[in-house]
């Protein structure tokens, strides 16, 4: 996860006032934690839950394992290049199409440009209407949240923090064959969103982020100028952080802003399927991959552990503004993941996936 500020309150309000709470007033509270735990099918019952498919959790979870034995995944380096392949050969074996975007990316601390890859895993790709499941896949080089800057450079796995997203997405994608699509499905998993070195403000002079969301975006606004009628994604998911333990979480505020009717569909889901990790409430407007497809017209809601809207976050306190302990340190390991997080997170997808559109 990347450096995260907050909107100006005095604008959080304006906008609240417009449009947030009557957003909010749909959805209901909960706080308890789902007692759910490894495989488990879908709910049935109020509002008719679909329950031909099962989530398997610890798979996922030993998804996310076998990528943290990779160890780190920075952009650019062998570690990328060996996740890219198994990632690759996964989605391939699961019947997917799968396309490497590669582009050169130059940040503004490091003197060389490294190649970069998002890579697009497609099912049923003659289908024009598209949904997405987006993630990015890159490690962060430094554990900058480290109380020790002695410890900053030393390997980190990102396990929460760059496999979750993925290893969910590896299960899922057992499952999209069943599914019975009515719309065309890509997962994108998105490269350079964590290559930081320098992490001030990006208008002091540090270091930029999100080379990969902003890569695909733009290749994707220039394909709709040039055919218009084409390919056209409907709703996008951005999956961040998505396993740690006893995780929470509220609506993201720009989603819920600029996606209000997904973010409604995406947490009524959860209630009906009754994933207590999604909760009824606003969280912080966090800077992350999804704000690069808004940009280009997708309706694009973050599924992320961010703190609560009301919480008081002091200034230069980056970590704040993230509901998991162990964000851009060394402790960011499988052993402090759950994969019930990831049951919940993944039966929520597949149930707004199978009745998309």
């Amino acid at each position: 996860m990347s450096h995260k500020t907050r909107l100006l309150w005095t604008v959080l309000s304006l906008l609240v006032v417009g449009g947030g709470i009557v957003l909010m007033m749909h959805y209901p509270s909960s706080n308890a934690q789902s007692s759910n735990q490894g495989s488990t099918s879908f709910a049935t019952g109020r509002g008719g839950a679909d329950s031909s498919a099962t989530f398997d959790a610890q798979r996922a979870f030993n998804y996310l394992r076998q990528i943290c034995a990779i160890g780190p995944r920075i952009s650019g380096t062998e570690g990328m290049k060996k996740q890219i392949a198994m990632v690759k050969k996964h989605f391939e074996a699961q019947g997917a199409q799968v396309e490497l975007q590669t582009f050169q990316a130059k940040q503004r601390s490091r003197p060389q440009a490294v190649e970069m890859t998002n890579l697009i895993a497609r099912w049923h790709p003659e289908r024009k209407r598209r949904i997405m499941v987006c993630t990015h896949y890159d490690t962060r080089p430094i554990a900058d949240q480290e109380p020790n800057p002695r410890d900053w450079t030393k390997p980190f796995v990102g396990a929460n923090d760059g496999a979750s997203g993925v290893a969910v997405m590896m299960e899922l994608a057992h499952h999209v064959a069943a599914l019975e699509l009515k719309v065309g499905l890509d997962f994108v998993l998105f490269d350079g969103e964590e290559y930081i070195f320098d992490k001030r403000p990006s208008e002091e002079g540090g270091d930029r982020y999100f080379f990969g969301s902003d890569h695909f975006a733009d290749e994707y606004a220039k394909a709709r100028r040039q055919n218009p009628g084409g390919m056209e994604y409907l709703e996008a998911i951005l999956l961040d952080m998505v396993a740690g333990k006893n995780a929470k979480f509220p609506y993201e505020g720009h989603s819920a802003m600029s996606a209000g009717r997904l973010v409604e569909k995406i947490w009524n889901i959860a209630k009906e399927l009754d994933c207590k990790a999604f909760v009824p409430s606003w969280g912080q407007d966090v800077l992350d991959d999804h704000l690069a497809l808004l940009r280009v017209g997708i309706p694009a809601v973050d599924i992320v552990p961010s703190a609560p809207r009301n919480r008081h976050i002091l200034p230069g306190r980056e970590a704040d503004f993230m509901d998991y302990p162990h964000w851009h340190r060394l402790s960011d390991i499988p052993e402090n993941c759950s994969p019930d997080t990831m049951d919940q997170v993944g039966r929520v997808l597949m149930t707004w996936m199978r009745r998309a559109f």
